[in-house]
């Protein structure tokens, strides 16, 4: 990190001009896309830094949901929410420059937001310091970005052509104002009640008015409960009467899945989306708000976590959007079939500060706190001194008391195991002064928008609620969108700063970030934002850090060797029921090719059961109920295992049949459960050829 900029690994895209507007309709369009997004196994897993795991498989598919608005007067929009622990710059420019091939769209048009599930993969950012210690893992892999960006940009371009295909048909746009209780906690919650009485009595009786309540029903002697932003916004895509998409929006880490299961998943913000799929439209996309300090509900951070919480999340969106609901209830629906479009960016560099000095620092920090994790994800440096305590005891200069995580802390380490002249020379020579300012991100953009009756700020960090809050009325907008077209950590308010814990020794560019983000939307709000784009979007450069040199993928060291059984680590997302039952739970082993690597959504492991003696469909790897594992890899062979999970005690006959990436079909002998063999390791079911079944519904 000291030395960064000499073995970088630069992203560059050259300018290139976008295709001549078609002419505009002359009534609005709407239309959904969706792309899977699932990586090869031995890739990190982001957002959990370096607590997190390698990722051996997956438990649900990740997933780029967009969705693209046309208003008929040549104003345009497309809403990506993709199921990453964050968007970097570099990612959106990749992105947009894939769309561009076959459609237009400019680069204020995009808005590319992460859902921030902590079960994606990592090491795809634009800048150095993500690159380092977002995941397990250092270093860049440019195959993993160019994958990311290719899938997402898929997304967009279906979502332009549905809307293209049915333009003469009927749209209309649902708005959707309610909340979702019963989700959310409060983590940070000593930095909360630093913030004026005011702004805390505001939040407070908000969250009161939207159904937050203690877990036993009362509103007193809870505060980490009530201190939420409980708000749950939904715009749903009508055509023709019928439903097409639906938006979610919300605020919440999706962290119900502890660091120590290693599958890809989308968390509960991925289940409820799966849900409301299921149920409601046939795309629904997850947006996150200011969640920096709002944690799940979670009792033990698994998998039974994972699906009750998704299901408080998407219950109140299918039951709000359903025609039965009260005559009351309806009157919450706002309508629209002609929404004006309005998309104002602004973007600045990340010293930037108004005429009257609001803004930020002159140079990012990172505070030693964020080392040492947040209040329930604490990583190994908390317990060497990475915490808020090691703030300056005097606050001085533009950070005021924020310790560099690269001093105090680290003296202290070396003067606990007794090296007393390290720490010396670590305070005297202050190492955090030769960072390199290129490891961070450069630029930070904003973008105001609003559609229709519905407006929002799309922010590129994750806000406190109290930060939130007040960059919300700000804008005079609905909602913060937090996590969008860029990542810069978190943002939280100048009291919450002064404390230090994890989140503002997180907030990279001094105590006035949130105020100046603040500034900058009001900016673009008001119409002082970038000047609209041209016919040419310009060449941008990033400087990603080290590249890896041996790519991520089945063959990283840490996920190739068979273990002593499958089944460890995997605990955390099997039900309780069956926490130790392995022999109750059947699997299949079976054998693909490296060139199946990147396409696991070409993979698909069913269960097959009997019907008066015809094979037919029961379950699938999209839903919940298989995890697929890389149990082992070479350089030509990779050997997966997927664990069922079954639903009952069923007596009936049962088979895998799999569609490797490749497109082999490979089967089991058909089995009973009760002939899964009690033994350890459990045995897979052996494989068998292929027999008749019945065409998919």
């Amino acid at each position: 990190m000291l030395l960064a900029g000499c073995a970088t690994y630069r992203i560059s895209i050259p300018a290139y001009p976008v295709h001549p507007a078609a002419p505009s309709l002359d009534h609005f369009t709407a239309g959904a896309g969706k792309a899977e997004i699932t990586p090869p196994p031995g890739i990190p897993m982001g957002g959990h830094g370096p607590a997190g795991r390698v990722a051996r498989g997956y438990w649900t598919r990740l997933h780029a949901r967009s969705f693209y608005f046309d208003d008929g007067r040549g104003h345009r929009l497309a809403l990506v929410s993709a199921e990453l622990f964050a968007i970097p710059a570099g990612l959106h420019a990749k992105v947009l420059q894939a769309v561009n091939r076959s459609q237009r769209l400019l680069p204020e048009e995009l808005v590319l937001a992460a859902s921030h599930t902590h079960h994606g993969p990592a090491n795809f950012a634009s800048a150095e310091i993500y690159n380092s210690f977002a995941g397990p893992l250092p270093n860049f892999d440019p195959v993993l970005l160019d994958f990311l960006a290719a899938q997402i940009a898929s997304a967009i371009v279906d979502s332009i052509a549905d809307a293209h295909a049915t333009a003469a048909r009927p749209h209309e746009l649902r708005f959707y104002r309610g909340s979702a209780p019963g989700v959310q906690r409060n983590r940070a919650i000593a930095p909360f009640f630093a913030n004026p009485d005011a702004l805390r009595a505001g939040i407070l009786q908000r969250s009161l008015s939207l159904g937050a309540t203690c877990p036993d029903g009362t509103t007193q002697g809870c505060p980490r409960y009530l201190a939420v932003d409980p708000a749950l916004q939904l715009i749903e895509i009508l055509r023709d009467g019928k439903p097409r998409a639906l938006l979610l929006f919300f605020a919440v880490h999706p962290t119900s899945i502890t660091h120590d299961a290693d599958l890809y998943s989308g968390d509960l913000a991925g289940i409820a989306c799966a849900m409301l799929e299921k149920d409601r439209a046939p795309v629904a996309g997850f947006f996150n708000g200011a969640e920096g300090d709002i944690s799940p509900d979670w009792l033990a951070q698994d998998r039974d976590d994972a699906i009750h919480l998704a299901g408080r999340l998407a219950t109140p969106g299918v039951d709000a959007a359903a025609q039965e609901q009260p005559r009351a209830q309806r009157t919450r629906f706002q309508a629209d079939t002609n929404p004006r479009i309005e998309v104002r960016r602004k973007t600045v560099a990340n010293n930037w500060r108004d005429t009257d000095g609001v803004g930020f620092a002159s140079k990012p920090m990172c505070g030693a706190a964020e080392l040492g994790g947040a209040e329930d994800g604490r990583t190994i440096f908390y317990n060497y001194g990475w915490r808020a305590e090691a703030r300056k005891p005097a606050p001085s200069g533009e950070h005021g008391p924020k310790e560099p995580g690269l001093e105090g802390p680290v003296a202290s380490a070396l003067e606990s195991v007794d090296s007393h002249s390290l720490a010396k020379a670590v305070k005297v020579l202050r190492p955090a002064r030769f960072l390199s300012p290129g490891i961070f991100p450069a630029l930070v953009p904003v973008t105001w928008a609003q559609l229709g009756s519905f407006s929002f700020a799309a922010i590129p960090v994750e806000a406190t609620t109290a930060a939130g809050w007040a960059i919300r009325q700000a804008a005079r907008a609905d909602v913060i969108l937090g996590l969008a077209n860029e990542y810069i950590g978190y943002t939280t308010s100048a009291p919450e700063y002064e404390a230090q814990q994890y989140e503002g020794a997180s907030t990279l560019l001094g105590p006035g970030q949130a105020a100046g983000l603040a500034r900058l939307l009001a900016l673009a709000a008001a119409g002082r934002g970038d000047p609209p784009s041209g016919d040419t979007v310009p060449a941008r450069t990033f400087s990603a850090g080290p590249r890896r040199k041996n790519a991520f993928g089945p063959e990283t060291l840490l996920v190739r060797r068979q273990r002593n059984m499958v089944d460890e680590d995997l605990e955390p997302l099997l039900p309780r029921q069956f926490r130790r039952l392995e022999a109750r739970i059947p699997r299949f082993d079976w054998d693909e090719e490296p060139a199946g690597d990147w396409h696991a959504d070409a993979r698909q492991v069913a269960i097959y059961s009997t019907e008066e003696g015809v094979w037919r469909e029961k379950d699938t790897d999209r839903g919940l109920n298989f995890l697929t594992v890389l149990a082992e890899a070479d350089k030509s062979r990779r050997r997966y295992t997927a664990l069922w999970i079954p639903p009952d005690s069923s007596p009936r006959q049962f088979l895998f049949r799999v569609r490797s990436a490749t497109g082999k079909q490979v089967c089991s002998l058909s089995f009973t459960l009760a002939d899964i063999y009690s033994a350890a390791p459990v045995p897979p079911v052996p494989q068998a050829d292929c027999p008749e079944v019945a065409p998919r519904p």
